[in-house]
């Protein structure tokens, strides 16, 4: 399952490098990087459930709770995301020779931890609704994607602006409501999951 999200991944980075060879403009550099994690999240967090059996999942009903369930599911898969999106930057930052050195470091690394964050909570939401509907792949892209749009607009904007290294006071809000936004987003989850754990 990792291995598939980080060849898909690579992958995807390879084929924007065909498109587009130079990548010296940060803003296109920010949204062709989140372009190649958010598949690769979904990938991943789709994956996470698909292989989950129905008598497994029985099994799991009797002796887990659904917040132990989720939780262990998010968990796993914010820390793998947050792992591929670290490699898909060096990813890119090898291929497109790009250095880092004159981004503002804590909002780079705030950038992609508390997006590759967001992504997983709300994809391991949805593929979990998917899952319980029977099409945990075909419900994942469906519903995931608009679901995502918020947190991806904030998660490309600080990027952005952390790789032009720009003040502190126009990098903050977006960082505290990406922060906010995973706040809310791990809240509704452990308020919702619990009534699809039941069906």
């Amino acid at each position: 399952m990792i291995s598939q999200s980080l060849l898909f991944m690579v992958a995807t980075v390879f084929t924007i490098y065909l498109l587009k060879k130079d990548l010296n403009d940060n803003q296109l550099f920010s949204v062709f990087y989140w372009i190649s994690v958010v598949f690769g999240g979904f990938q991943l967090c789709a994956k996470s459930f698909s292989n989950e059996s129905q008598e497994r999942v029985l099994w799991l009903k009797q002796y887990v709770s659904p917040l132990e369930f989720i939780f262990s599911k998010l968990i796993f898969n914010a820390i793998f995301l947050s792992i591929l999106a670290s490699l898909a930057f060096a990813a890119f930052c090898i291929v497109f020779s790009y250095s880092p050195l004159e981004a503002n470091h804590i909002f780079l690394v705030a950038a992609i931890m508390l997006g590759a964050i967001n992504l997983s909570a709300v994809l391991t939401f949805v593929g979990g609704i998917g899952h319980s509907a029977g099409s945990a792949l075909g419900l994942t892209a469906i519903l995931g994607f608009p679901i995502i749009l918020p947190g991806l607009l904030f998660s490309t904007r600080l990027f952005f602006y952390a790789l032009g290294d720009i003040s502190s006071t126009v990098n903050a809000p977006y960082a505290y409501a990406l922060l906010a936004l995973n706040v809310l987003t791990i809240l509704l989850v452990s308020v919702l999951f619990p009534y699809l754990w039941r069906e």
